[in-house]
C-alpha cells in the first residue's frame, strides 16, 4: 500500500509530512479492504504519513508493526529483502510505504502488472504469493485486488 495523500511538511523535513484531511478519509475507507485480508504483520515506514495511514486503517494494537529507515529510504531491493525475512509462520503481511519503491516492487512481483492502474496516494494492491517469504522473487505474484 502507498501512504494516503500527504501535505507539505510544516518544518520542511520530508519524513514529517502529515496526512491531509482527504488522505485521512481515504485511509479510513481503505481500512475496510485491508482488514478484510487480515494482515498478521505490518511493515511500515517510520515517516509520519505512513504511520498516520496505518493508524487510520484501524487494524488495532494486536497486529505487530515492523519498521526501520530502510522502509523509508531504501529501494525496492531493500524492501524485498525485508519481506523475504518474514517468519514462515506469517501468511498475510501489509507493507505501507512510498513511491517509487512500493509501485516498483509491486509491479516487479506481479506476473502480470498490466492490470495495475496508476499508483495514486492510498493505492492498495492485494497479491497472492506462490510460496514462502524466503523464496519471494519477481514475477511470481498474482493480483487479487487493486484499489487505485
Amino acid at each position: 500500500m502507498r501512504h494516503a495523500e500527504a501535505a507539505p511538511a510544516p518544518d520542511g523535513h520530508d519524513a514529517d509530512r502529515p496526512l491531509t484531511p482527504r488522505g485521512r478519509q481515504l485511509a479510513v475507507s481503505r481500512g475496510v479492504a485491508v482488514r478484510g485480508h487480515a494482515p498478521e504483520v505490518v511493515l511500515c515506514s517510520p515517516a509520519r504519513r505512513t504511520r498516520e495511514t496505518l493508524a487510520a486503517l484501524g487494524l488495532g494494537e494486536e497486529v505487530p508493526v515492523l519498521g526501520d529507515d530502510e522502509l523509508y529510504s531504501g529501494g525496492p531491493a531493500s524492501v524485498l529483502e525485508q519481506l523475504r525475512g518474514l517468519s514462515p509462520d506469517v501468511d498475510r503481511a501489509l507493507l505501507v510505504g512510498h513511491l517509487p519503491t512500493v509501485e516498483i516492487l509491486v509491479r516487479d512481483l506481479l506476473a502480470d502488472a498490466a492490470a495495475l492502474g496508476p499508483f495514486r496516494p492510498g493505492s492498495l494492491a492485494v497479491m497472492q504469493m506462490p510460496g514462502p517469504w524466503a523464496e519471494l522473487w519477481v514475477g511470481q505474484a498474482r493480483l487479487l485486488e487493486f484499489l487505485g
